[in-house]
C-alpha cells in the first residue's frame, strides 16, 4: 500500500523504561509486509536520539506463518537512511571520553534536577543503519563525529570511513526500573576504520592516527591497530607502535 502526503510513524517502547520508542515524520510512505520505505525527506527520533535524512527503509520482522491477509506489521528490525544529514546523540554525564569514576559532589550540591548530558553530532556521506536488536548504529563514507565546544573551549572530533556505535542493552532482558532507562541510552563501544582514522579529543588531551580504532567507554580502553604503524599522544606521553592498547585515566 501507499500513504500519501505528510505521514507520522510511531512505535512505542518495547517495554517500560527501554527508551527505544521510534517517531518518524516524512511523506508518501510505501508499506510492504517486510518493510516501510520512502524516498522523501525524513525527521526521526529513536529514544532520546534524533536525526534527519532521506531515502528511508524500516525493515520489519516477517509476518507469522498462517497470519491473515489483513495488514499486520511486524516489529522494526533496522532503520536505514541512504542519505543522512546528521544524527544527534545525547550522552549522559560529561561525555563519551569523560572519566567513569568521579568524586562524589558535596552534599549541598546534590540536586534532583535533570542529569547532565553532552551532545554528539555524527555526519556521513553514505548510508546510516540502526539495528534495534544489537543496538548498533553504523555510518559509512566520510564519517565525522563531533562534540559541541565545552565551557573551557575544548571540543572533540573524529574522522573515519566507517563508524559503529554500540549502545548498551543489546540482547539483554531487564526489569522495568529507572536504572534500565539510563543504561540503554549509553554508548558502550565505538569501532572506527579508515585510512587513516584521525582522532583529536581536546577534552582529555588525546590525539591519534591509525587504521582501526576500538574504544570501550566502560573500561576507557583504546585499542589502535592496522597495517601501518599507529601513533598516539596522551598529555606528555607519545607512542609509535605496530599496534597499541591504552587505558585512559579514570579521574
Amino acid at each position: 500500500g501507499k500513504l500519501r502526503g505528510e505521514i507520522t510513524i510511531h512505535s512505542p517502547e518495547t517495554k517500560a523504561g527501554a527508551d527505544d520508542a521510534i517517531h518518524v515524520t516524512t511523506r508518501n510512505v510505501h508499506i510492504r509486509s517486510d518493510r516501510i520505505y520512502t524516498p522523501d525527506a525524513v525527521q526521526f527520533r529513536i529514544g532520546s536520539n534524533h536525526g534527519s535524512g532521506r531515502d528511508l527503509v524500516i525493515r520489519l520482522t516477517p509476518p507469522a506463518k498462517g497470519a491473515k491477509r489483513r495488514m499486520h506489521l511486524g516489529a522494526a528490525q533496522t532503520l536505514e537512511l541512504l542519505t543522512i544529514d546528521r544524527l544527534h546523540v545525547e550522552v549522559p554525564g560529561k561525555g563519551l571520553w569523560a572519566p567513569t569514576v568521579e568524586k562524589e559532589p558535596p552534599r549541598e550540591t546534590v540536586s534532583d534536577g535533570p542529569a547532565r548530558r553532552v551532545p554528539l553530532e555524527v555526519t556521513c556521506q553514505g548510508p546510516f543503519i540502526f539495528n534495534f536488536a544489537s543496538r548498533i548504529a553504523r555510518f559509512e563514507d566520510a564519517v565525522e563525529l563531533m562534540t559541541q565546544a565545552q565551557p573551557d573551549g575544548s571540543s572533540d572530533r573524529m574522522q573515519c570511513e566507517l563508524l559503529a556505535l554500540h549502545f548498551t542493552g543489546a540482547g539483554e532482558t531487564r526489569r522495568d526500573n529507572a536504572s534500565s532507562a539510563k543504561a540503554v541510552e549509553k554508548i558502550e563501544k565505538m569501532v572506527a576504520t579508515g585510512t587513516p582514522v584521525i582522532l583529536n579529543v581536546d577534552s582529555v588531551d588525546v590525539h591519534t592516527r591509525c587504521e582501526q580504532l576500538e574504544y570501550n567507554a566502560l573500561t576507557r580502553t583504546v585499542r589502535l591497530d592496522g597495517k601501518q604503524p599507529v601513533w598516539l599522544r596522551h598529555q606528555n606521553r607519545t607512542f609509535d607502535a605496530p599496534w597499541l592498547e591504552y587505558q585512559l585515566d579514570q579521574n
